[in-house]
């Protein structure tokens, strides 16, 4: 039902289709990451803020993503998006960013 829907709001061979195609197959392979060192190589660390401080210390993370808990600085309000306050706090709104995947070519597709 779900990708019967899908289907008929997208234009099929657009720009668009052909990336939430990609999105799709990569979505698809997708494993949860390594966090146990006696199973191999941590792919990410999940630490606290000391844990963390060490970690970086150490110089013992490699090339590993470090996410912490407890770490937030920011007091979120109840009235907006956590999205938008972040959005009002960086400034500049006003710049365009383009988001793309690079190695895609453009493909134009004209409706009739």
């Amino acid at each position: 039902m779900l990708e019967t829907s899908r289907q008929d709001i997208t234009v099929r061979g657009s720009h668009g289709t052909e990336t939430d195609e990609l999105v799709r197959k990569l979505l698809e392979k997708v494993e949860q990451p390594n966090t146990d060192s006696g199973k191999g190589l941590v792919e990410p660390y999940f630490c606290t803020g000391d844990e963390a401080a060490s970690l970086v210390e150490a110089g013992s993370s490699g090339d590993a993503p470090i996410i912490t808990k407890g770490q937030q600085q920011f007091r979120w309000n109840d009235r907006d998006r956590p999205i938008a306050q972040v959005f009002r706090r960086m400034g500049g709104l006003d710049k365009s960013v383009s988001v793309q995947i690079p190695s895609r070519k453009a493909t134009i597709q004209q409706q009739t």
